[in-house]
């Protein structure tokens, strides 16, 4: 395995996949599926996501870092608000808005998914790492946005982490990352840039107003996101960095 991935990684999954087991014959049995290409976080059956511990199941998105990072800066901006209604949008595993209801005073946490494995592993990872009081606020609901109608009145925080990646960038995604996670949570469809989610997102929006909308994006479309919010007449738009390359903008916040 330390051939295989290289000496310091290899060290920390083998270390990890053992912590992970009750015995030695699981662990030989775990180091397998790692060796064929599993992802790690699959194997162990975890990620953890800002104070949160994430079960992964098959196919459902692995939460990534650059998500964590962005997470954490909203709920240090809203750590004193005592009236947050939050709406996630593509939740998957549900890491973001399992990770704001524990972590900020909210009224309300709607997180909506079109996939039924999704929405099932969001409802998982809520009872696992909520409150049974948080857990009276928080919801799961099954969705397509793209083709069902959703009120978004109700709600002053909105995020979303869509679908994105083009036919084209999708090519070259990781065997991992091809081979075990879900296409539909991947691949954006619709037009060539992938902005089919953002598209349908600025629409919904188009009356809204005390809102803010955090949108996760592709390395290359901050702009053309934040070219299509002012075009629809939002005038107040916020962009965050990723945390791993300060020329990437991977948030896209609309101020309404």
């Amino acid at each position: 395995m330390v051939d295989s991935f290289g000496s310091a990684d290899a060290y920390n999954e083998i270390r990890w996949v053992r912590q992970s087991c009750r015995s030695g014959k699981e662990a030989v049995f775990k180091l397998g599926q790692r060796l064929s290409g599993k992802p790690l976080q699959f194997v162990i059956g975890n990620q953890p996501f800002n104070s949160a511990v994430i079960q992964c199941i098959p196919p459902t998105l692995i939460p990534r870092q650059e998500t964590e990072f962005w997470v954490d800066k909203l709920i240090a901006r809203f750590c004193d608000n005592r009236q947050l209604r939050v709406l996630d949008l593509c939740t998957g595993s549900g890491c973001i808005g399992v990770s704001i209801a524990k972590e900020l005073h909210c009224d309300s946490v709607v997180v909506v998914d079109s996939s039924p494995k999704a929405c099932k592993l969001a409802t998982i990872n809520a009872r696992n790492n909520l409150t049974k009081e948080q857990l009276e606020r928080f919801e799961v609901k099954q969705m397509d946005i793209l083709s069902e109608s959703i009120d978004l009145s109700s709600y002053n925080v909105i995020t979303i982490n869509p679908p994105y990646i083009t036919q084209r960038d999708y090519k070259t995604l990781h065997s991992e990352v091809r081979d075990w996670e879900d296409k539909d949570a991947l691949l954006a469809g619709g037009d060539e840039y992938g902005l089919v989610f953002y598209k349908r997102m600025i629409y919904l929006l188009k009356d809204a107003f005390n809102k803010q909308v955090w949108m996760e994006v592709g390395y290359n479309q901050a702009q053309l996101v934040v070219k299509l919010a002012k075009q629809s007449g939002v005038a107040n738009v916020e962009l965050i960095e990723d945390p791993f390359n300060d020329r990437i903008n991977r948030v896209v916040i609309l101020h309404l």
